[in-house]
């Protein structure tokens, strides 16, 4: 920065940084600040060395006594020279005081009212006031309006003066184009023209000085220093230090335009965010509304798709699912023009339709990456196909005019489900915005697919628990049925010559176990079209299975404790077949003279009792069970149902189910 005083160059200060750094305004300007001290100091030094050089000469000249009165006339200015320092370092010192809490304080008006009043008492002045200049619409003419002030006390206000609180840049005309010029101006007041002398005259003033203020390159206005006291000849240090003063108001004018700037982007990028988020809310309140209205899955995934075309002004999206055992991809759904295929046929690209591996695939793997929205454009089609593949690609995208697309991952944590595939006509790139909404969108598609996922898998597992009940409900029925036939039909055989009696009665119970059997795949296959029996029909169906059990040799009785109540028809068939395979347990097994079955009803719970006296077992001996115990397990559990089986070798068994009911 050079030093300069007056058109005179006394040198320059250099600033280096050890960084590589851009000096900001405020530190460009505090540096000047402080380079007009410097400059200061070293005029007053050469002012000193040439006042030494004169008084030693001049005492050469003189005779002692002239030298003596010479000494003392220039101790004298000398003193006055040295009061000068001092009172230039205490302005100085209050310059860069202020001029730090100008570049620091987030209270921009605030700190200029308290840098004036610190200055203006620092410099002996009455008035300071900080003046910008603008344009008066109605006329057109421009004008100097005060916006900030500090006056000393008795000093009257000029913002309470119509004449000077707003003034015609016109009518003050040179003085306010020297300072659009960049120069500063200082007068006493009888120097002034009309009718600015009288105006200046009517509050106060006797001295005036005006220094500019640029922002951005740009004219902002003045910052006015005002004598009311005295006609003051303003002096070059004076000039100097109050020309920097207005520089650091200028640099914190600056930095508070910027920082209002800055908020208003903000605020600006805000409203412009929740707008966004609005339209994203709204998107996802759409799809959601949809699947409420429609519990199709594949018609949910497709409302989806167009939720995303119609958002983002898309020519076509598709979804392809990814298949893990096969590693492949195939669409599964496809969006165009508001319609929906499903499982389409892709002109120009049936690989696509019939399924694809993805081993080779650049684009699947830096998905599987990154989790991150890929963005395909033209110029970088190379970057994920090649060979054929990429000239069946440009092919297709120059087909259909594409000009831009977005593959997006739909994956559940860490399970790949597969692609969201988007395609533009109009437009080479995405705002993030654009972006994140297809990412939430596409989130509502992962949710799609996994429920269709789920509910296949749901499908399945119903196929496999009928599977299941159908072959415990062969063994419960037909499968017992059988075994009673074969049995009656090889007494029969042993029967048959020696006692012929005997084997008519075989015969007779055969061809009972086999009317019941016969009887029970009816009911079997009667269940298979209607399971919704009748809720109060178990007493009933218990009363049944004893009549139709009931031998000659073993007598088996049914109580009912309590009043029946409404029960789910699963609940119902369950406690049927696990008294019925208790029973054929005893039947063939426990050689019993009697058996006891008890179903009884309390307003918590519902439970049946199956006891017999026969032989029992040791249910501490591993045996191999056969499928009639697994089989009560798995209905017990199917039911939420406890079940408890006690036994005693020599004393019977008893078998115990407990349902809890819930609350009407």
């Amino acid at each position: 920065m050079p030093l300069l005083f007056g058109n005179t160059f006394l040198g320059n200060i250099t600033l280096r940084s050890t960084h590589y750094r851009q000096y900001q305004p405020e530190e460009l300007e505090l540096a000047q600040a402080l380079a007009y001290q410097a400059t200061l100091a070293l005029q007053l030094i050469r002012l000193a060395e040439e006042a030494r050089q004169t008084a030693v000469a001049k005492l050469n000249e003189v005779s002692a006594r002239e030298q003596e009165q010479a000494a003392q006339e220039r101790a004298t200015e000398l003193e006055k020279a040295n009061e000068t320092l001092r009172q230039r370092d205490r302005l100085l010192s209050v310059v860069a005081e202020v001029t730090k809490d100008l570049l620091h304080n987030s209270q921009v008006e605030q700190a200029i009212v308290q840098a004036f009043q610190q200055i203006s008492e620092a410099a002996s002045i009455s008035r300071m006031t900080l003046m910008r200049e603008k344009l008066e619409v109605s006329s057109g003419r421009l004008q100097h309006h005060v916006i900030q002030e500090w006056v000393a006390s008795g000093i009257p206000r000029q913002m309470d003066d119509p004449a000077t609180k707003v003034m015609y840049s016109d009518e003050y005309g040179a003085l306010c184009d020297e300072l659009r010029a960049g120069r500063s101006i200082w007068y006493v007041i009888e120097d002034l023209p009309e009718p600015v002398q009288t105006q200046q005259k009517d509050i106060a003033v006797k001295s005036t000085g005006a220094v500019p203020i640029f922002i951005e390159g740009q004219y902002f206005g003045c910052v006015a220093f005002d004598d009311c006291s005295d006609y003051r000849q303003w002096t070059p240090h004076e000039v100097d230090v109050l020309t920097s003063s207005a520089g650091a108001i200028g640099a914190a004018l600056h930095r508070k335009q910027l920082v209002d700037r800055l908020v208003a982007e903000r605020i600006q990028a805000e409203q412009e965010r929740a707008a966004e988020l609005a339209k994203t809310n709204q998107a996802l309140k759409n799809s959601i509304d949809r699947l409420a209205a429609d519990p199709d899955l594949n018609g949910f995934l497709g409302q989806v798709i167009l939720e995303i075309i119609e958002q983002l002004s898309l020519y076509t999206a598709w979804v392809e699912r990814y298949d893990p055992a096969a590693q492949t991809l195939q669409i599964h759904l496809l969006a165009n023009q508001g319609t929906l295929q499903l499982k389409p046929e892709l002109p120009g690209r049936s690989d696509l339709s019939q399924g694809y591996s993805v081993q080779d695939s650049a684009a699947w793997n830096l998905l599987l990456q990154t989790k991150q929205p890929l963005v395909i454009t033209l110029e970088t089609l190379p970057q994920f196909f090649a060979g054929d593949d990429l000239e069946r690609q440009r092919q297709w995208t120059e087909q259909f005019g594409i000009q831009c697309g977005i593959n997006l991952l739909l994956i559940m944590g860490d399970e790949p489900l597969g692609i969201l595939v988007l395609f533009s006509t109009d437009r080479a790139r995405f705002t993030r915005e654009e972006l994140e909404l297809a990412q939430a969108l596409a989130q509502q598609a992962t949710l799609a697919i996994q429920l269709m996922r789920l509910a296949e898998e749901a499908k399945q597992a119903a196929i496999l628990e009928e599977r299941n009940r159908m072959a415990r409900d062969i063994h419960d029925t037909l499968a017992q049925s059988l075994t009673g036939v074969v049995m009656q039909l090889n007494a029969a055989t042993e029967f048959l010559i020696s006692q012929p009696a005997q084997t008519q009665t075989c015969i007779t119970r055969a061809q009972n176990l086999a009317k019941q059997g016969l009887a029970e795949a009816r009911r079997s296959v009667w269940l298979l079209y209607d399971s919704n029996l009748n809720p109060l029909g178990l007493p009933d169906s218990l009363t049944r299975l004893v009549e139709q059990m009931t031998t000659r040799t073993v007598h088996i009785s049914l109580t009912i404790v309590g009043t029946p109540c409404c029960l789910d028809a699963a609940i119902n068939m369950a406690l049927l077949r696990i008294a019925q395979e208790s029973l054929t347990n005893a039947l063939r097994h426990a050689q019993p003279q009697t058996i006891h079955l008890q179903l009884t009803y309390t307003p918590q719970q519902i439970q049946l009792q199956v006891r017999d006296d026969g032989c029992g077992f040791d249910l501490q001996q591993p045996t191999e069970r056969g499928l009639g115990i697994v089989g009560m397990g798995d209905r017990a559990k199917a039911i939420s149902a406890q079940l408890q089986i006690e036994s005693k070798l020599g004393i019977g068994t008893q078998t115990i189910v407990t349902v809890a009911i819930a609350p009407p």
